[in-house]
């Protein structure tokens, strides 16, 4: 299994970093729909599931089988996330609104980075 590096894990946290400033100029704005005090939590999760998906992508395949596991991470995250959003609203009805739009924002924000990553690895190979 090859070493995983940290330089890796670098578009992970400045995604984390740039949400979180996203979600604190969010929770200024004298909007009460924008405002949660729970977008962390929308952050923890996404940093989890990025690290998560880096780590597999940094598995040894060759070339045909490396795109293929890059597109189906790129789905199966799209659906997780999906799926979390759907059992945070179920759960916590009053707060859905304001925490889906940090929610939505972050993963725009860590998909950008994510993609920029990934562009960068595959015109390296």
């Amino acid at each position: 299994m090859p070493r995983v590096r940290i330089h890796t894990f670098l578009p992970i946290f400045w995604a984390f970093l740039l949400g979180g400033i996203l979600s604190l100029l969010l929770n200024s704005l004298p909007f009460a729909s924008l405002q949660t005090q729970r977008w962390f939590i929308s952050l923890i999760f996404l940093v989890v599931l990025y690290s998560a998906s880096t780590i597999l992508v940094q598995l040894p395949a060759n070339n045909k089988d490396q795109s293929q596991k890059i597109l189906a991470l790129s789905i199966g995250r799209l659906l997780v996330a999906l799926v979390f959003i759907l059992i945070y609203i179920l759960l916590n009805k009053t707060n859905a609104k304001s925490f889906s739009i940090h929610f939505i924002f972050h993963f725009i924000i860590f998909l950008t980075f994510d993609t920029y990553y990934l562009i960068k690895k595959v015109i390296k190979t």
